[in-house]
């Protein structure tokens, strides 16, 4: 199928998916895979182009002191909305880090995924729960990946956050002790990586209505493109 654009909407797919995956291979630390292939023949490259561009917008969050003029992920000013509440927890903050885009003519899972960073200083919450409301039109998948951003130490069983789903999907929440700056693999905070799908009868457009509440506070927005 073509899109109104003239471009085939199962390419344009492949490349979507390689750019969410660029994005969150980039900003989790790790090495870009070269060259990374996914899809069905004609795909292939539209996946590896859609990595490599992906990859590169994730290395320019990570390295905003080299030239790029990208502020840090965590680090930008105050979203709209942002609260704050007695506590430790009160210290962190939640950014959206990857948006999901579904084409609803060729509907597949895309990824969603939230940074917990501190501003740089020590915070050690003890175990909080965060609520993930996914955008308008989305549901989540039952899975979540848990790691430490930039960094290679993979996140220990003992320490791996819990999730479950409510509200049919819609709601995921997740509990942990998302400790920053406390020991060598959390210096710069936790990548939590999901994926989303879409609902029945979910319509086209760019919904910014998901929501990250953490301990019954208010973090920050979500947004989600259907087209």
């Amino acid at each position: 199928m073509t899109s109104a654009l003239g471009i085939d909407t199962t390419k344009q797919d492949a490349y979507n998916r390689g750019e969410d995956q660029g994005v969150m291979d980039a900003l989790a630390g790790r090495p870009s895979t070269s060259p990374p292939r996914d899809g069905r023949a004609g795909e292939q490259d539209y996946y590896a182009d859609g990595y490599d561009f992906g990859y590169l917008q994730g290395l320019k969050l990570r390295r905003p002191t080299e030239g790029n003029g990208v502020q840090p992920v965590g680090e930008t000013k105050e979203p709209v909305g942002q609260t704050t509440t007695p506590g430790v927890d009160a210290q962190l903050r939640v950014d959206q880090a990857v948006t999901p885009s579904i084409d609803l003519d060729d509907p597949k899972p895309a990824g969603l995924a939230v940074l917990i960073t501190s501003g740089g200083v020590p915070v050690r919450p003890g175990r909080v729960e965060l609520r993930i409301a996914a955008p308008t039109g989305m549901v989540f998948d039952d899975y979540m990946t848990p790691s430490y951003l930039y960094s290679p130490t993979p996140v220990s069983e003992a320490e791996r956050p819990t999730h479950r789903l409510e509200e049919g999907g819609r709601v995921m929440v997740i509990t942990g002790d998302f400790h920053v700056r406390t020991n060598e693999a959390d210096q710069h905070g936790w990548l939590l990586s999901a994926s989303v799908r879409h609902v029945n009868g979910a319509k086209p457009g760019k919904n910014k209505d998901g929501l990250v509440t953490m301990n019954g506070v208010t973090k920050c927005a979500l947004g989600g493109n259907l087209f």
